[in-house]
């Protein structure tokens, strides 16, 4: 719950300056010795945003949605202000490194992380059984001392690209409205595919009784998306490509033999992680998400018909046509929409298997007929 509070927010106030920053950084139209400050600016007035908003929802109860009932309330909410601002924060750091082609130093700061949390949950695993209160703050304390570590990374990585200085400046107005005027599409875009991920999870809550069924339905969702993990590596390093060369059409030839590559592995990692699901799920979960099995197969083809079209996406952000992603979204998000009342309340998480699906491939149909008009 506190993990989805912070995503939900990093989506929602995030207003998409991530691949706007990238997007112009590549093609040289942003000012360099102003962005660190900037973005410092732009992260904390998101993240006092956010925690001003929760007050002022509270008395609705809507902060339920999310509060872990564990804590108090006020750290909670300073936790999850000072969580979005530094992930804000690293986001929009990390997008600068990845518009200066530093994909290694951006991957590597990335994964020091992770791994340093890995040995942390790893501990907790065998050694704080149950998890209790102070096993929780801990968790949060220790995910705030990561993200603080990563953004003094990044900042040095910045700073040791010719250009970038550290030097304070309020907001650029010129440098805002550039960023906005791309970033509102991708913002829009971004926020319907989130709802679209998330549409599926609350049918589900709302429909199924056995709320059990959401652990089965997640963890189904969560193994076959690992099919994209390497699309979207492609899709940053195609981003900046295609947004340093406005002509980009011998990038566009290289990004439609590399999506047939991308489609044919999908298809075996897909095949193969089936198979493999059905020996390996009760030994690594337990022998309840067993059924987890009874739901792939209605969700994977969908997982890979959507792989390829992450590289198309990344071809018409980067030539700045972001409307094109927007359209494919806004269609997914329909038939998601749609199909969750009418099939999930009947079918239950199989039928939410077969919606996300469907959905995943409207969008990508949509996504190859535009990439393929000349």
């Amino acid at each position: 719950m506190y993990i989805n509070a912070f995503t939900f927010g990093l989506i929602g106030l995030g207003l998409g300056i991530a691949p706007a920053i990238n997007h112009y950084l590549a093609a040289g139209k942003l000012d360099k010795s102003k962005l660190i400050s900037q973005l410092l600016i732009f992260s904390f007035l998101a993240s006092v945003f956010f925690i001003g908003l929760w007050y002022v929802v509270e008395p609705f109860g809507v902060q339920k949605i999310a509060l872990p009932q564990v804590v108090g309330a006020s750290f909670i909410i300073f936790c999850l202000g000072g969580h979005l601002f530094l992930l804000l924060l690293n986001q929009l750091l990390s997008s600068v490194l990845l518009s200066q082609k530093m994909y290694a130093r951006s991957a590597s700061i990335s994964v020091l992380g992770s791994v340093f949390l890995l040995e942390i949950y790893t501990y907790l695993h065998f050694f704080s059984k149950p998890v209790t209160e102070s096993a929780f703050i801990f968790i949060v304390l220790a995910n705030l001392l990561v993200l603080l570590l990563q953004s003094v990374l990044y900042i040095k990585g910045i700073l040791a690209v010719k250009g970038f200085k550290f030097v304070f400046a309020w907001f650029d107005l010129s440098m805002i409205r550039l960023l906005f005027a791309f970033a509102l599409l991708a913002y829009l875009t971004n926020f319907l595919q989130f709802l679209n991920y998330k549409m599926d999870v609350w049918f589900i809550n709302s429909y199924v009784e056995d709320k059990s069924q959401l652990g089965i339905y997640g963890v189904a969702v969560s193994l076959s998306q690992l099919i994209w993990l390497l699309p979207n590596a492609f899709h940053s390093v195609l981003f900046t490509a295609v947004s340093e060369n406005s002509s980009a059409e011998t990038i566009k030839g290289q990004i439609d033999k590399w999506s047939k590559n991308v489609f044919y592995l999908a298809i075996g990692l897909g095949i193969l992680g089936y198979f493999l699901s059905i020996k390996l799920l009760p030994t690594l979960f337990s022998a309840e998400y067993s059924s987890v099995v009874d739901v792939l197969p209605f969700l994977l083809p969908g997982i890979v018909l959507f792989a390829p079209s992450i590289l198309w996406s990344a071809y018409f952000a980067g030539k700045g046509q972001v409307i094109v992603n927007l359209k494919a979204t806004v269609l997914g998000f329909c038939v998601a929409l749609v199909g969750g009342f009418l099939i999930i309340p009947i079918y239950g998480i199989q039928g939410a298997a077969i919606v996300t699906s469907v959905s995943y491939a409207f969008t990508a149909a949509y996504t190859y007929y535009r990439f393929k008009m000349k």
